[in-house]
């Protein structure tokens, strides 16, 4: 076994271990076993500040707001919220995964619905501003690699850490790499989740967002349940550090997070996620959209079979097709607000899809109405 090889497998048993062998398991009861369930984790905290620029540290920006995220989930029945911390506190990275990871209903089902982990960004670039999401995988770019490698040296800071992280080193590429694989069977809905966040920033608060993109952060590859790293803005460029100070810019940022939640259980629960290996998806397949009036964004006719997670789609999910005179005419979402299927068309139009429209379904059936 070569080196990388022998390091993945170290890897890929690291959370077992830690979730074995930890002593003071922090599990938490939920009432209501039907519940959605979604820990939010605020980065950092105690002797870790995070970033910090123009007065502001992150640890204390993304604590205010993941309760401000909870108060608002509050008014959705059905969501029940847990928070790794409520106060200035330091948390090892493995113990705020162990929250998310060993919930319990009283239906033996473990895990939360969704993790969220809320922190700020910084750059030595200050004209770089934006809000932007990371999901589990290899680092694509060097950017990607610098900023997990700068959220992960955190367990520098935990006692013990070469035995919570046996084999693990942040400075070294190779045992970044080898953490993808453990997060592979959530990284659709992880992405889903992450899509919708940026959705609710870019159309409703008319903020800019970055790409959501993919890379190694131990937080993230320590859960056992669909996750998502989320960046606020960037604390080094004046215009988002003023923004996430503000009341009203932590307040606007907690609803659109929390609305994006609640986009997201609704995905889940509506049934629409499609299986990879599954290339013949036809609307009678979706049972939730076969009866009244639906919609659907029409990215392209193609002649061209692809997989709806090919990187064609540039992370639109979900994808679904249909045949259609020797074509294939491939969709992008499915909403029954029209409202949502404009932000829809918007997103797929930013992502080069120049000639997308909405195409209005009844009863699973399309209709010749297009916009």
């Amino acid at each position: 076994m070569d080196n990388l090889n022998r390091m993945k497998s170290v890897i890929l048993g690291l959370g077992l271990v830690l979730l074995l062998s930890k002593p003071n398991s922090l599990v938490a009861q939920i009432s209501n076993d039907d519940s959605f369930v979604v820990v939010i984790d605020p980065g950092h905290g105690g002797k870790d500040p995070g970033a910090m620029a123009f007065g502001a540290k992150e640890k204390d920006l993304v604590l205010s707001m993941s309760k401000k995220i909870a108060t608002e989930l509050k008014n959705h029945e059905g969501i029940q919220v847990i928070l790794t911390r409520h106060t200035d506190k330091f948390i090892e990275l493995w113990r705020r995964a162990q929250i998310a990871n060993e919930i319990k209903r009283s239906d033996n089902k473990a895990g939360a619905d969704l993790f969220i982990s809320v922190h700020c960004d910084a750059i030595r670039n200050p004209s770089i501003q934006g809000a932007h999401a990371f999901v589990m995988g290899t680092h694509v770019s060097k950017r990607n690699y610098e900023v997990a490698k700068h959220e992960n040296s955190v367990v520098f800071l935990e006692d013990g850490y070469e035995e919570n992280y046996p084999g693990f080193n942040p400075n070294d590429p190779q045992t970044v790499i080898a953490l993808f694989d453990v997060q592979q069977d959530y990284l659709n809905k992880s992405i889903r989740a992450a899509k919708f966040i940026h959705d609710r920033i870019e159309f409703d608060l008319k903020r800019k967002v970055r790409n959501i993109k993919q890379a190694g952060f131990l937080v993230l590859h320590q859960t056992n349940v669909p996750s998502v790293l989320f960046e606020a803005g960037f604390l080094t460029n004046s215009n988002d550090a003023s923004y996430l100070k503000s009341v009203k810019g932590q307040k606007e940022i907690a609803k659109a997070v929390a609305d994006a939640i609640v986009d997201y259980r609704d995905w889940v629960n509506s049934n629409t996620l499609v299986p990879e290996d599954d290339l013949r998806l036809n609307t009678a397949e979706i049972e939730d959209y076969s009866k009244g009036e639906s919609y659907r964004i029409q990215l392209v006719v193609s002649n061209v079979d692809r997989s709806p997670y090919d990187s064609y789609f540039k992370e639109l999910s979900p994808i679904s097709k249909e045949s259609y005179n020797h074509l294939i005419r491939y969709y992008y979402g499915m909403t029954r607000s029209l409202n949502q299927a404009k932000r829809y068309k918007n997103d797929a139009i930013s992502r080069g899809f120049k000639g997308a429209g909405i195409v209005k379904f009844i009863d699973g059936k399309r209709t010749n109405e297009w916009q």
